[in-house]
């Protein structure tokens, strides 16, 4: 009997994540929050994120858990906030905060942005929205699992209980089959079937 996957933490929509984004006042955090919402960054990745990795850069190298390194895109916004930073050089690391202090003005954040009534929302929501907005897009789940850093199928199977459009979409697939003839099946031993 297959296991029942648990809803631990929330995600945002596009709306919210912008609203989200729109209510924090500093840049600094704002990169985080789009390190972890457009690159699907865990709060440790981000916060080790070094200046010099994100300067003129296209895509980072994250190394995960593990060690295990994978490679991200930068979306546009992420360049964008970069290059508008004053910086006198592209060393050190990005942020002078710890994780107790992302938790706490994550927060913060949220109730500023009008979403407080979202219980279940903490910054690691930030990667459950970075992997719904693919999965919703049509990204492939496999896909999805290497830009995560995942090892395992099935904690990114976690992530599929937030697409209910994927699942539409499913149902259509299989209708327009249904519907439309979809010729024979070629089954088990190689026999057609109808």
């Amino acid at each position: 009997m297959p296991r029942e996957l648990e809803v631990r933490r929330g995600f945002l929509t596009e709306g919210q994540l912008d609203a989200f984004l729109e209510a924090e006042p500093r840049t600094d955090y704002k990169l985080l929050w789009l390190l972890m919402g457009d690159c699907g960054l865990r709060i440790s990745e981000a916060l080790r994120v070094g200046l010099g990795e994100l300067v003129g850069a296209d895509h980072l190298r994250v190394k995960g858990k593990g060690r295990r390194v994978r490679h991200v895109g930068l979306t546009q916004r992420i360049r964008e906030l970069v290059a508008a930073l004053e910086v006198d050089h592209a060393v050190g690391p990005v942020f002078a905060f710890g994780k107790r202090s992302v938790q706490d003005h994550f927060k913060v954040v949220q109730a500023r942005a009008g979403l407080a009534d979202l219980p279940h929302l903490c910054p690691h929501s930030l990667r459950h929205t970075f992997a719904t907005r693919l999965l919703v897009a049509g990204v492939d789940v496999v896909s999805v699992s290497a830009l995560l850093g995942h090892t395992n199928l099935g904690t990114t199977m976690g992530y599929l209980h937030t697409n209910p459009e994927a699942l539409r979409r499913a149902a259509d697939a299989l209708e327009r089959v249904r519907t439309s003839g979809g010729g024979a099946v070629v089954g088990v031993g190689g026999e057609a079937r109808p």
